[in-house]
């Protein structure tokens, strides 16, 4: 149980108190969920590293949208719905080769 709590409040932050509150699955989703955000937490460190180095070895003036250009979300959503028609679509082309009897 001292392993438990160890991880616990190493990887959680979190006392042996909430520890024991907390099912097994629970726990192993905890330390799951805190893994992939340890993992997140280095990818932008990474990608932060990658923008610094091309803004330093860059002979022009470097913009934020040469380095980075923020999604927008009215446009995903309509390529989402593009696509799903389009699927929509195919799937029923295909199921109008068989016949219903």
């Amino acid at each position: 149980m001292e392993k438990v709590f160890s991880a616990g409040w190493r990887f959680l932050g979190k006392e042996p108190d909430e520890i024991r509150r907390l099912t097994p699955r629970e726990f192993y989703v905890l330390l799951e969920a805190e893994n992939e955000r340890k993992y997140d937490r280095l990818e932008e460190y990474a990608i932060s590293a990658m923008m610094n180095a091309k803004a330093n070895n860059s002979k022009k003036r470097v913009k934020l949208s040469d380095l980075f250009k923020r999604p927008e979300q009215e446009n995903a959503a309509t390529k989402k719905v593009e696509d799903l028609y389009e699927k929509q679509k195919q799937a029923s082309e295909w199921l109008s080769q068989f016949e219903i009897k």
